[in-house]
């Protein structure tokens, strides 16, 4: 995934050619990874998370922990709490194959998807039940924003792990304790 972030400024006809690569394409991962990064850069997360679910179609794929990072993130954008966990359990389990020089910022990224989408489930089910909250959903909550602001503070980033202290606080005073 070499020039991961960088906008790639893609024209129409250029991404027309990139995204029309056949599935059985030796370099198809390749090739959609390029137009799937310009998409994300664009901010057009429609398309970003189509290329991506084709990505991730292909077996090869299935586990690899960049691209269920980017579905994660799609699934998240679409409301999709529960698909976007697992696939950042899977960005989390296969963590070691991923790129050595962008690891540490897109592990923080995969731990911050799973509190957001814990905090958002909780949420969810507090207001479709009159602001009742489930104990067990705000626990989960608060130990994924625990869990984001442990590897935040292993690796060095108060920015990070101050924005998990607010959370849990947020979350502890939801709880009344």
């Amino acid at each position: 995934m070499s020039g991961a972030g960088k906008l790639l400024k893609l024209s129409d006809d250029q991404l027309a050619f990139l995204e029309a690569v056949p599935d059985d394409n030796p370099r198809f991962t390749e090739v959609l990874s390029i137009a799937m990064r310009d998409a994300e850069a664009k901010r057009d997360f429609k398309r970003h998370c189509s290329l991506t679910n084709r990505i991730v179609k292909k077996p090869e794929n299935r586990y690899h922990p960049e691209w269920n990072l980017e579905l994660g993130k799609c699934r998240l954008r679409n409301g999709d709490f529960e698909g976007a966990i697992d696939a950042i359990d899977r960005t989390l389990t296969e963590s070691m194959g991923m790129s050595a020089s962008t690891k540490v910022r897109r592990l923080l990224l995969a731990y911050e998807i799973a509190a957001v989408c814990r905090t958002r489930m909780y949420d969810s089910h507090a207001k479709a039940n009159s602001g009742m909250g489930d104990d067990a959903m705000l626990n989960n909550a608060i130990a994924a924003w625990t869990s984001y602001r442990n590897y935040a503070a292993g690796v060095g980033n108060a920015r990070a792990t101050q924005k998990a202290e607010r959370e849990i606080a947020d979350l502890n005073v939801r709880k009344g304790g």
